[in-house]
Formats: C-alpha cells, sequence, structure tokens
C-alpha cells in the first residue's frame, strides 16, 4: 500500500517536471537568438542610466537621481534628463580660484 502511493505522488510529479523542461527547451530554441539584443540594451541602459544619475547627484537633484534608478526604460528617461538638465560647459576648475 505504501509503494503504491509513492508511485502515485511521484509520477504525476515527474511528468509535470518532464512537461516544464519541455517548456523550457522550447522558450530557449526560440529566443536564444535575441540574446546578443538583450545585452546590448543592458549595456546601453546601464551607460545611459549612469551618466544620467551621477549628473543628477553632482546637481543635487534627489528626485530623479531615485526615478533614474528605479524607472528602467530602456535609456529613455536618463536621455530625457541628460538633454533637458544641460549646464553650460565651459566650468573649469580655475574659475574658483
Amino acid at each position: 500500500k505504501y509503494i503504491g502511493f509513492c508511485c502515485d505522488f511521484i509520477t504525476p510529479t515527474l511528468n509535470n517536471f518532464i512537461n516544464k523542461m519541455e517548456k523550457l527547451q522550447y522558450f530557449q530554441e526560440t529566443f536564444s537568438g535575441y540574446l546578443p539584443l538583450i545585452i546590448g540594451l543592458v549595456i546601453w541602459e546601464g551607460i545611459w542610466k549612469l551618466i544620467a544619475m551621477w549628473r543628477a547627484a553632482k546637481n543635487n537633484q534627489i528626485a530623479w537621481f531615485i526615478c533614474i534608478a528605479l524607472i528602467n526604460t530602456m535609456g529613455i528617461l536618463p536621455i530625457i534628463y541628460i538633454f533637458t538638465h544641460r549646464k553650460s560647459e565651459s566650468y573649469s576648475g580655475l574659475d574658483k580660484l
């Protein structure tokens, strides 16, 4: 009686596991070609995000810093921030002397 219970429990669990593995294999075969695109977008987002967060921190704009840090928009929000919050680049460290 115990062996029957054990087999009744293991068989559906094993079938469920096999079904999930088949779905994972289908997903891998279908979308593996997009991996370079995904990696490129992650790098793109990271570069723009770091630049925008650095400028927001430098300008003491906490709200922009938090929004840029939390919202992933594939670089759109950081680009908007960078181009809308430009300061003149004529500053040099010698001006303070």
